[in-house]
């Protein structure tokens, strides 16, 4: 974690011969199961077994409260739908 910045590293594998661009929000779902912040990037059309790696930077000011925080990913479609949510890991926000 850079001073207020958190970094998420993902990487994306077509599955499908032609598949359209999509949205990636990630989102710090805290204890309440709230999200307690967002952050988008765009995920381009891959072609079938084409792999990208992206970045997700969540910006973290300094009064946001420390603690242990599941990441969620939901992938948005064009009209900003979610076609699929991933529960990918957990971070550690340290003050």
């Amino acid at each position: 974690q850079a001073p207020g910045f958190a970094r998420l590293t993902l990487f994306w594998q077509g599955t499908a011969a032609q598949r359209a661009a999509r949205t990636a929000r990630a989102e710090l779902i805290d204890r309440a199961g709230h999200a307690a912040q967002a952050a988008e990037s765009g995920v381009p059309g891959l072609a079938r077994d084409e792999i990208r790696r992206d970045q997700i930077a969540f910006w973290l000011p300094p009064e946001f409260p420390a603690g242990r925080y599941a990441v969620q990913i939901k992938v948005l479609d064009e009209n900003r739908q979610v076609v699929d949510t991933l529960d990918v890991t957990s971070m550690e926000v340290k003050q």
